[in-house]
């Protein structure tokens, strides 16, 4: 920018050809002072770079935009100190050009002058030469002045030069131990890094040997699982074979018995019979023997043993036979009740109202409309009887009817129905056992009255499968009745659980 501007006051400056070697000579000068400065000499010269095996490309990168950066300042405030130098050499120029101007035209003035006139020339001559000395002292004071301005711009170069060079040589001292510094860091990361990763090798090991054991003890049964099936073996299971053999004990003793088993049974009972008789028969004909042998000393008492004897027998057999019979109909009993509780009798809706309109038709007899025409009358040929006095008068027929007594039987057999689910309900209001556990009871309380509702439970639940295995029919019916006696085991179970609870909490209380 400096030279650009000195080269347009060099063009303004050729209408004054004076001046233009005084301009030369300073753009000369400026120019060289310029290309030999340090500042250039450092731009022109090739950079070194003497820690490319110390960082890594991003230190050096940044390296040298930080220099560039600074060399960029240093030139920009060099190129201002130019600028301002350049400024106060073209106006001292300015002022020189001016001066000449001014002697130009004194010049002119003394050519228009008369110079033939002796004294006017005189004159002349000695303004002129006063003229020429004030033009030789103000040249030669613009001259020093110019020589100690340089040397003292010559004098801030070199003081300026030094300040850069040692602020470069500090600032490369800096670079050079903020590098170190960083390739310590650096270090200090990669041992930090190599640390954490024998660290974290050693907790991988850590955590498969972790692993591994953990997996050894997943293969193992926990304990829990070892103690519920020693609970389910010795104590579970026994019971509940236990439980099956009386329910299949029951479910034998309480099966229909077949027309085929009577026979079998009628004869077997036939068969022993006849062998007692045969076995008494013959008892009785060695006893008859053996009387007979001593029936000249015994003959009385013989005889009379033999009567007791027999009589005895007799009893024997009737008392047998008796007991026969009420087994038997004891177990007709059994049964009967079973089919009642089993097969209740369904009521058919179309034979119901056929027996309603038979017991209306019998209190509400139909009538019968005769149409009156000469045939129907009583008065059409019919011979006149008279009535006798000996004949008894006909009693009229008695117009109140005996009342029929009307049996609702669905009315029955419904109210029937609601007896048995209000009892249902009330047994299984009275065996909730849950409510039990959330009272305010001592413990030992609450065990007895669980413990008392889950025998209850297992009593209801024995006899629904009785009545269940007895009938066993295929229908919807029948699943649930199977759903209910599953759920009403589980739900003794579960008492008798909550009964080992409480008092396996007591014992360890106490």
């Amino acid at each position: 920018m400096a030279t650009e501007y000195l080269s347009e006051v060099f063009q303004l400056s050729k209408s004054n050809p004076k001046a233009i070697n005084a301009v030369q000579f300073i753009i000369q000068k400026t120019h060289s002072d310029l290309i030999s400065s340090p500042i250039v000499q450092a731009m022109r010269a090739p950079r070194k770079s003497s820690l490319n095996n110390l960082i890594s490309k991003l230190h050096l990168k940044s390296q040298n935009d930080e220099r560039e950066e600074l060399l960029r300042k240093e030139k920009l405030k060099e190129a201002k100190t130019q600028k301002r130098m350049l400024q106060e050499q073209l106006m001292s120029i300015q002022e020189s050009i001016r001066a000449l101007d001014e002697i130009d035209e004194t010049a002119d003035q003394a050519n228009k002058i008369n110079l033939q006139n002796s004294r006017v020339r005189r004159e002349y001559l000695e303004m002129e030469k006063k003229k020429c000395e004030e033009a030789s002292m103000l040249a030669r004071k613009f001259y020093l002045e110019q020589k100690r301005l340089q040397k003292k711009w010559n004098k801030k170069l070199k003081e300026r030069d030094l300040m850069i060079e040692e602020d470069l040589k500090a600032k490369q001292q800096e670079l050079e131990a903020e590098n170190l510094r960083k390739e310590e860091e650096y270090k200090e990361y990669l041992e930090r890094m190599q640390l954490k990763k024998e660290k974290r090798q050693q907790e991988l090991e850590e955590m498969k040997k972790l692993n591994s054991y953990y997996e050894e003890i997943k293969k193992k049964k926990p304990l829990y699982v070892k103690i519920e099936e020693k609970y389910k073996s010795e104590y579970e299971m026994p019971e509940l074979e236990k439980r099956k053999a009386e329910l299949a004990k029951k479910r034998m003793m309480y099966q229909p018995v077949k027309l085929e088993e009577i026979a079998e049974h009628a004869k077997w009972y036939d068969t022993i019979k006849h062998e007692q008789q045969k076995k008494v028969e013959r008892e009785q004909l060695s006893k008859l023997l053996d009387s007979q042998i001593r029936l000249s000393e015994t003959m009385r008492s013989s005889w009379s043993a033999r009567i007791l004897e027999h009589d005895k027998l007799e009893k024997e057999a009737q008392e047998a036979q008796r007991e026969e019979r009420l087994k038997m109909i004891e177990k007709k009993t059994r049964y009967a009740e079973l089919v009642k509780e089993m097969f209740q009798p369904s009521i058919d809706r179309a034979k119901q109202q056929e027996l309603q309109e038979r017991i209306e038709q019998q209190v509400n007899p139909p009538k019968h409309k005769i149409s009156k025409t000469i045939e129907n009358t009583l008065a059409y040929n019919s011979p006149i009887v008279k009535w006798k006095p000996g004949l008894k008068k006909p009693k009229a027929k008695e117009e109140a009817k005996k009342e029929v007594k009307v049996f609702d039987y669905l009315g029955h057999m419904r109210k029937v129905r609601e007896d048995q689910l209000n009892e249902q309900n009330t047994d299984n209001l009275d065996i909730d056992w849950e409510n039990d556990i959330h009272s305010n009871l001592p413990a030992a309380e609450k065990a007895k009255r669980i413990k008392a509702k889950a025998d209850k439970l297992e009593k209801k639940c024995k006899r629904k499968e009785m009545v269940f295995r007895s009938s066993m029919p295929a229908n919807l019916k029948a699943i649930k009745q199977s759903e209910s006696v599953d759920n009403l085991l589980i739900n003794s179970i579960k008492a008798k659980l909550a009964v080992l609870e409480y008092t396996g909490n007591n014992e360890g209380y106490n």
